[in-house]
């Protein structure tokens, strides 16, 4: 029985929590970006701030659900602009591992890459495009891309 609880809890932990560290050390210290349950935060030097808050698939800006203050929809590897999941609102395409622009799949339009906890600029997995580490389930991976867009 405290086994199945043991389990049940570290089970919890993995699949709620991502982060995102701004080197690839994975320190405390470096932690910029943190997802619990349904909340985003930035953590900074002042301390960690709410940012985002997601419900339904639906990213707002902190928890103020109205129509207004939705910044992103997400739609199976799809993020969008707002509230809508039209082609003509089609941010990025996160295939493979790799964040692209719009629905495109071209190397010239790959902004990240994931791979191996590692997030590097580009269609590249060099150390010199190597910019920032996470800890997430590669099927959170969308989440992941989520937390280091610009808000």
């Amino acid at each position: 029985m405290r086994f199945f609880l043991v389990l049940l809890t570290l089970l919890s932990f993995t699949s709620f929590g991502q982060k995102v560290y701004l080197s690839d050390r994975k320190f405390s210290s470096d932690l910029i970006w943190e997802r619990e349950q349904q909340t985003i935060y930035r953590n900074g030097q002042t301390g960690r701030v709410e940012v985002l808050y997601i419900k339904n698939d639906v990213v707002y800006l902190k928890e103020r659900m109205f129509y207004t203050d939705v910044k992103y929809t997400v739609s199976g590897n799809k993020i969008y602009r707002g509230n809508s999941t039209s082609v003509f609102d089609l941010l990025f395409t996160l295939t493979d591992g790799k964040l692209y622009i719009g629905d495109s799949g071209s190397s010239m339009d790959c902004l990240y890459t994931f791979k191996n906890g590692m997030i590097y600029r580009g269609d590249s997995t060099s150390t010199f495009d190597k910019f920032m580490a996470y800890d997430s389930d590669e099927s959170m991976l969308i989440w992941v891309a989520l937390m280091i867009l610009p808000y």
